[in-house]
C-alpha cells in the first residue's frame, strides 16, 4: 500500500459511542479533499462541530491523530460560536473573565454552559500539518463526559475521518452483503 503524507479518506464513520447516539461530535475537512494527499509541511483544517438533540452544560474531546503523521498547529473557537460561556473553555479563552484549569493536553477542547447547549454549532477549526508520509485516522474522542442539566452522562457519538483500511473493510463488507442480496432474491 502506497504511503501518502497524511492522507485522509472521505467517507466517514461513526465511532467511540452508540449507533442511535442523538448527540454527535465530529469532525468535517474543511477546504480540501480527504482522499487526496496532504504534502509533507502542509496545514489541513478540520471544523469540530456539535450536534446535539440533548441539553448538555458541556464536556471535551481530544483530537486524536498519529503524531508521527501530523502535528497539531492549532485549535481556535469559532468566531461563530457564541452560545457558550468562555470561561468554560480549553484551550482557554484569552477574553475568559475565570477560566478553567485546562489539561496539559493541547488536543485538548472543551466547552459549555451552565444555561445549557442544544442544536447544531461550529464549535472550533482543528489545524493540523502532515509532517511526514503516513496514513492517518483523526476523530474526536470524548474524554470529558457530556452531561445533562441534572448531572447524568448524556451518550455521545463521534464521527471522525478514518484511515484507509477501515474505509476498505467497510467497502468489502457493504460489497459483501449487496452479493449475498443479489444472490438471495436470484433463487
Amino acid at each position: 500500500m502506497r504511503k501518502l503524507g497524511g492522507v485522509i479518506v472521505a467517507s466517514l464513520w461513526l465511532l467511540g459511542g452508540p449507533a442511535d447516539a442523538t448527540n454527535i461530535v465530529s469532525l468535517q475537512p474543511v477546504g480540501f479533499d480527504p482522499a487526496t494527499p496532504v504534502p509533507i509541511g502542509q496545514n489541513v483544517e478540520f471544523s469540530l462541530e456539535m450536534a446535539f438533540t440533548d441539553t448538555t452544560l458541556g464536556g471535551g474531546v481530544t483530537i486524536t491523530f498519529d503524531s508521527a503523521v501530523f502535528s497539531l498547529v492549532s485549535i481556535v473557537f469559532d468566531a461563530g460560536f457564541t452560545v457558550d460561556d468562555k470561561d468554560f473553555r480549553c484551550p482557554t479563552d484569552p477574553t475568559a473573565p475565570n477560566p478553567v484549569s485546562c489539561p496539559a493536553n493541547p488536543a485538548f477542547v472543551s466547552w459549555g454552559n451552565f444555561a445549557g447547549l442544544t442544536g447544531t454549532h461550529n464549535v472550533a477549526r482543528v489545524t493540523l500539518e502532515a509532517i511526514t508520509l503516513g496514513e492517518v485516522e483523526v476523530t474526536p474522542e470524548v474524554t470529558a463526559t457530556f452531561s445533562s442539566p441534572m448531572g447524568q452522562p448524556l451518550p455521545v457519538g463521534t464521527i471522525g475521518v478514518p484511515e484507509p483500511g477501515a474505509t476498505v473493510l467497510l467497502l468489502a463488507f457493504v460489497a459483501g452483503a449487496a452479493v449475498r442480496r443479489y444472490a438471495s432474491r436470484a433463487q
